[in-house]
């Protein structure tokens, strides 16, 4: 579990539950939450299967994404047969299709669970199968398929928004992409149907997104992201106002203390740590500027993690590709232009992120995309041994691909998994058997959006010091402890939980252990 999980699924917990003032939310898209929260909503598992069944849902996510890639893949393989028939009199010919389909899956498995993983809890396994499936409607508009496709396009680039926000400008960006690779007598139903399909769908949401808000909006969380992590700066969970560039708050979660910082958040909001949950409204009155020499540093930055994705992260594919390119010649290079619409899909995807922040998990669909397109674009003589020469470098790609998604497997099970919970499942537990209750507000010392075993026992974590200010607490006195404990108590919270210990501190009685977990807890109110 992963802190966008458990926030994903309190959304859905509350859209299924029909709290709506918690289920629109400005941060957090909400078709991923939707179908967690269907899942929990059916299955109703235990704390002990909460998790697991999440992980079934990415699982027949990643079979969605799988079926989609299969359909972009064969709509590229019908350009390819066509060219491969009208190549046999100019002798030049694309790569052998088993090559071209062996190499295209290992990328698909490559960026698919090394670059976005299905450990992560998350919406961008969902956003690439969104993304292969517009890129390939595109194929085959333009190739002349009709309305249908339109109204396709349309209702998928919606699904999409539901899914990221930031997909809902790049939904125009592709609308006009694929406006340019639409046949003439086509471009003027094409942009109108997509158009009217693709804002059908997404403004239910931009309507209540821009109601809750007093304004319009499609979504907080590129303003957020690029106050906090380009200009001015400054931290979203628990921002009161600093620096003081980013605004003036309207409603901040409440700092009781300063020495250590202690901040309440009971209400209005609900989730199971409520800063995270919704960000976008502890951080209303926030704003961003533009600073020029900042927005380059971020630029340079994610300019150089685009660079070690492209020509560091598989060299063999980099050296195979650059020789079958300069091999190719001329013929290549007019194959590769043409599809153009996929490199700028692509292109317009990563320069949106490039200005506020880049993971490789936002981007490896159209880095696969990328890969793939250029390798449909190679062109060969049909004599001389290139066409064997580059079955072998395929060969040797695949298999470079493979071995790169089976070693980080076998580094992860080695490892026993990235980002395990199970110590929360017996944190949750142990609560539970000393007379916590599902709906009982707790406080937390250290980082909230971490708590996993919240969530899990349904608690509302109402009060917090954070990670970084929790060596303060345990340096103070017993007096100020005292004054921390009486503040989570006024709070609403029955117990104070914490796993972040320093070494050497020593507990006094109060503290209790929860089993071997390395948590503790203490009652600060009956």
């Amino acid at each position: 579990m992963n802190p966008d999980g458990m926030c994903y699924l309190d959304l859905g917990d509350a859209t299924w539950s029909g709290r709506w003032s918690d289920a629109v939310n400005a941060y957090w898209s909400p078709l991923y939450a939707w179908l967690l929260g269907a899942a929990l909503h059916v299955v109703r598992p235990t704390s002990h299967g909460e998790f697991p069944l999440v992980h079934a849902v990415n699982f027949i996510i990643f079979l969605l994404a799988l079926g989609s890639f299969e359909f972009f893949l064969g709509s590229l393989l019908v350009d390819l047969r066509s060219d491969r028939s009208n190549g046999s009199s100019a002798k030049v010919v694309p790569l052998a299709e088993w090559s071209l389909t062996c190499v295209s899956y290992g990328l698909f498995l490559w960026t698919s669970l090394v670059l976005i993983t299905v450990y992560d809890v998350g919406a961008d396994l969902a956003i690439a199968a969104l993304v292969y499936l517009i890129a390939a409607l595109l194929l085959r508009i333009r190739r002349g398929a009709g309305f249908f496709c339109y109204v396709l396009l349309g209702v998928t680039l919606g699904a999409a928004y539901l899914t990221k926000a930031a997909m809902f400008p790049l939904g125009f960006a592709f609308i006009l992409i694929g406006f340019f690779w639409v046949p003439r007598g086509k471009r003027v139903p094409y942009l109108l149907l997509v158009t009217m399909f693709f804002l059908a769908v997404s403004a239910p949401w931009v309507a209540a997104l821009s109601k809750r808000k007093g304004k319009f909006t499609f979504g907080d969380s590129g303003m957020l992201n690029y106050s906090a992590l380009v200009s001015p700066g400054g931290r979203v969970i628990n921002w009161e106002g600093v620096p003081p560039a980013t605004g003036v708050p309207l409603h901040p979660t409440r700092k009781l203390l300063d020495d250590p910082p202690l901040y309440e958040f009971a209400t209005p909001i609900g989730g199971t740590y409520p800063p995270s949950f919704d960000p976008a409204y502890w951080n209303a009155g926030r704003t961003w500027t533009f600073n020029l020499s900042t927005q380059l540093r971020v630029i340079l930055r994610h300019t150089l993690t685009y660079s070690g994705l492209f020509l560091r992260s598989q060299p063999g594919l980099l050296t195979a590709v650059l020789t079958l390119l300069f091999v190719g010649g001329v013929a290549t290079r007019k194959a590769v232009l043409a599809y153009w619409p996929l490199f700028i899909m692509g292109f317009a995807a990563m320069g949106l992120y490039m200005l506020v922040h880049v993971e490789t998990r936002f981007v490896a669909a159209y880095i696969c995309m990328f890969w793939v397109a250029l390798l449909s674009g190679i062109r060969l003589p049909q004599s001389g041994g290139q066409l064997k020469m580059a079955e072998y470098l395929i060969g040797a790609v695949t298999l470079t691909l493979v071995l790169t998604v089976a070693d980080g497997t076998a580094h992860a099970i080695q490892a026993g998994g990235p980002y395990s919970a199970r110590n929360h499942i017996e944190v949750s537990e142990g609560l539970k058997k000393v007379g916590v209750q599902p709906g009982d507000k707790v406080a937390v010392l250290g980082d909230g959006n971490w708590s996993y075993w919240a969530r899990l026992g349904r608690l509302r974590i109402v009060a917090t010091v954070m990670g970084p200010d929790t060596p303060g607490f345990w340096a103070a006195n017993a007096q100020q402890k005292a004054k921390v404990f009486q503040m989570f108590a006024e709070s609403g919270a029955r117990v104070v939980v914490t796993g972040d210990l320093p070494p050497l501190v020593t507990l006094d009685a109060g503290w209790q252990p929860i089993g071997t977990t390395g948590y503790y807890f203490r009652w600060v109110s009956q």
